[in-house]
């Protein structure tokens, strides 16, 4: 298995310090047929992510990753947020706007 390594550079130009940015990554076969999550890969909803970040499009303050593996019955999160209150915030805010938009269950 290929491992990518990301390493923090003082000389790099970039805003976070990290050697690679992924601002002009090609976009996915999934991602150019529409914003349909249900054909997107887990793969092509981070890339997207990390090419919006890379470019400066967005600029996130916390964030939080929810997953769950093949067998479904596991859900994993990780976060990169220095405040606990947001982090269940934002889980809270996520559930809520999946429920407006019909994927989950009120």
């Amino acid at each position: 298995m290929k491992v990518l390594e990301f390493r923090r550079v003082a000389d790099d130009t970039s805003e976070d310090g990290y050697d690679r940015s992924f601002a002009d990554h090609p976009i996915s076969l999934n991602e150019a047929r529409g914003d349909q999550a249900d054909t997107w890969t887990p793969r092509d909803a981070l890339i997207k992510m990390l090419r919006d970040m890379d470019s400066g499009a967005i600029k996130p303050e916390g964030l939080c990753i929810c997953y769950t593996e093949e067998d479904g019955a596991v859900v994993n999160y990780s976060n990169a947020t220095k405040n606990p209150t947001q982090l269940v915030g934002m889980l809270n805010i996520c559930a809520n706007r999946a429920v407006i938009e019909g994927i989950l269950l009120p």
